[in-house]
């Protein structure tokens, strides 16, 4: 899709191995050429090495040599997706599993930030989240 040439998607992680794998596998099988930037914050687990073990061309990731949070983390993922010539970058939480299909009404929406409809189970119930407003 001709779209997402300078798509970057920035999954941050910490000691997440249950998840990022998983995470990744739906997000590569849904979108075979996504460019993906790991921003590890000094993980102890064998999280990147899991990682590495799925041998995706298109996957950098970037190690911190200590936990600096989220925002200093994914900042870190997105000057180097910028320096890549990034035109849109997805900031991904590395516990998700996407569909395919979810990026395209994200990328043709005319807003300059937007994020995707969050489907998840609390207790028994499915709930969906369709976002908000920004009060600048």
């Amino acid at each position: 899709m001709k779209i997402m040439t300078n798509l970057f998607v920035i999954i941050l992680n910490f000691n997440n191995q249950k998840v990022i794998i998983p995470c990744l596998e739906s997000l590569i099988k849904s979108y075979p050429k996504i460019n993906v930037i790991i921003v590890d914050n000094a993980s102890v687990d064998n999280s990147l090495q899991c990682i590495d073990s799925l041998k995706y061309g298109r996957l950098k990731i970037i190690k911190n040599e200590r936990n600096l949070g989220f925002a200093k983390g994914v900042n870190k993922g997105i000057r180097f997706a910028l320096k890549q010539g990034a035109e849109e970058v997805l900031l991904l939480n590395s516990d998700t599993l996407v569909n395919k299909g979810f990026l395209e009404p994200l990328l043709t929406n005319p807003a300059e930030i937007v994020g995707p409809i969050l489907k998840f189970q609390r207790g028994d119930r499915w709930v969906y989240d369709f976002g908000g407003k920004i009060n600048w």
